[in-house]
């Protein structure tokens, strides 16, 4: 799904807060941001998936008990 994308995020959202550290640069707050949006959107697209294979396991499981 989108799960690339958002942990290029992540990864850059770090990088960009230990650049903002060394460098005294302004931009904390936006690379804290970046780093709880991405961190959100992993895990709604993590917990999308494991709702998606739940539910194909239980059709799966519905048609073979409703074909036995």
């Amino acid at each position: 799904m989108s799960s690339p994308p958002n942990s290029g995020r992540s990864i850059l959202g770090h990088i960009a807060k230990s650049q903002i550290k060394r460098t005294g640069e302004t931009g904390d707050n936006l690379a804290t941001w970046g780093l709880i949006v991405g961190y959100v959107i992993v895990g709604l697209v993590v917990l999308f998936w494991v709702a998606y294979f739940v539910f194909i396991f239980l059709i799966i499981g519905a048609g073979v008990m409703s074909s036995s």
